[in-house]
């Protein structure tokens, strides 16, 4: 007899414990898929961010450049010889500032600016007309 009223027993404790450990199993699975959702929200956020970051970079570092290879160029040209001319380069757009000698040296700085790859405007709207430099 004690065969028999043991093994009912042991058979409910069983599948209770069958239960649990499901419900645990779907619980854990549930959680981890919820955190997994999150990271992975979270990842596709940092990866825009990032791609965002890089782009700004790239476009500080592009308009260095422009800057450079502007000056550059115009300290090479003639027309500058002895005049002083600033520039400055935002998301591609030139500004030169300074002075030059006549309005044919202001044209062709504009031209030399405008030639450089990446510029994609040229303003000279703050160049002066003035003696040279000393």
């Amino acid at each position: 007899m004690k065969k028999s009223s043991t093994t009912p027993m042991l058979r409910a404790n069983q599948t209770t414990g069958k239960y649990r450990f499901r419900n645990t199993l779907i619980i854990t699975m549930i959680a981890t898929s919820l955190g997994l959702a999150s990271a992975s929200a979270e990842t596709a956020t940092t990866a825009t961010e990032n791609k965002q970051a890089v782009a700004e970079t790239r476009q500080v570092l592009s308009d260095g450049w422009i800057t450079t290879k502007v000056k550059s160029e115009i300290l090479a040209d003639s027309a500058s010889k002895g005049y002083t001319v600033q520039v400055e380069t935002t998301q591609g757009a030139v500004v030169l500032k300074g002075t030059l000698a006549n309005e044919t040296a202001v044209a062709q700085i504009k031209a030399i600016a405008e030639k450089v790859e990446g510029v994609r405007s040229v303003d000279t709207m703050a160049l002066k007309l003035g003696r040279a430099n000393k």
